[in-house]
Formats: C-alpha cells, structure tokens, sequence
C-alpha cells in the first residue's frame, strides 16, 4: 500500500510538472537520497502530513528590492540546521501548485509572486537508513509585488533581503543556478492567469 501511494504521489508530481512545462517552463527533474541531519525531522513531519508536496525558492523583490531575494529564518519550534531557508512550504489539500505557492509567500514574507517560472522539481527520498520517504519540492524563480516584509507563517522568522545567497542558506547548492539566472522576465507565467483564470 505504501509503495502504490508512493507512485501515485510521483504520477501525480510529474502531471504537475508536464502541466507547467507546457507554459514555457524549461524544467529540471532531480532525484537523490537525503541522509543530512535535517531527515530524521522530515521522517517525523511525514507521520503527521497528508501532502508529500512543497513549493518554494528564490524570490526578488521589486522597486528598490529588484535585485535582491527575499529569504526567511526558521523558527526556533523547526528542527532545522540551516540558518536561512528560501520562503515555501506544503501543498495543502485542494490546493493547486501555483495556489500554494501564492498562499506560502504571502503568509511568510507578506507580498505575492507577480511572475513565476518553475525551474526543477525535486524528488527527496528522505531516509534514516531502513525506510525512505519521498517528497516533491517545486523550485520556483520568481517576482514579488512591492511592499514591506510581513511574516504571519509560524515556522519562520522575520524575513530578510539579501543581496547574495548566505553560506548557511538550507540546500544553498540548489539555488546557485536560479541565483546566477535572476528573475523570470516580466509577463512570463503569470501567477493571476492560474489562480484567479
């Protein structure tokens, strides 16, 4: 039952993918064993959540912020190592990609994606060594509207502009490609055209 749930989960994230990919998104697909510190936690948080989905990644702001990205420090209540995160979370039930990831930045960093371009989507087999769990993160490049940093989310702290990615930014290694591409151009999927079309 679980290895049907498990490939029903991966059908399911690689519909997702096709469906973006099909709006001019170029997407990478990864997949590894995560064996860091951080799996043990993320074996817990499996027993207690339904979705094995997650959204997130580089965010840069407009105006005076358009070349910088928006990342946000866990709480203290996160069993967490790394010292900055990228804004995201899970796909709550009912909740397309792209409306999920709308709902994670506003709750977490207070300001909306105008423009969003999925660049990989990673499958993490998170393991202690006899069982292995897998989640899906949707890594976005995007554009948020103007605006002061806000944080409702519970699992993070005051979110923060920076102007280079910090030494202890979670999965730093994941985001030096988006980092170096900058922000998706101006129009390029429209996050309106998904959630409110």
């Amino acid at each position: 039952m679980r290895r049907a749930m498990q490939t029903l989960d991966r059908i399911v994230a690689l519909a997702a993918l096709h469906r973006l990919s099909t709006v001019g998104a170029s997407v990478e697909y990864r997949y590894r064993f995560v064996t860091e510190p951080a799996a043990d936690y993320l074996l817990r948080l499996a027993g207690r959540t339904r979705s094995p989905f997650a959204v997130g990644g580089l965010a840069w702001g407009s105006e005076q912020h358009q070349d910088q990205v928006v990342l946000v420090k866990p709480s203290r209540k996160v069993e967490w190592d790394f010292g900055w995160m990228t804004p995201g979370g899970k796909v709550e039930g009912g909740e397309s990609v792209l409306s999920a990831l709308n709902r994670e930045m506003v709750e977490e960093v207070g300001l909306r994606p105008l423009h969003a371009l999925l660049t990989t989507l990673h499958e993490n087999c998170y393991t202690d060594g006899e069982q292995c769990t897998s989640h899906f993160y949707f890594q976005f490049r995007m554009q948020l509207e103007g605006g002061p940093l806000v944080s409702s989310g519970k699992d993070v702290e005051q979110p923060r502009w920076f102007d280079t990615l910090p030494h202890d930014l979670g999965w730093r290694a994941d985001y030096l490609r988006d980092f170096a591409a900058g922000p998706p151009a101006t129009g390029h999927v429209g996050l309106e055209r998904f959630i409110h079309g």
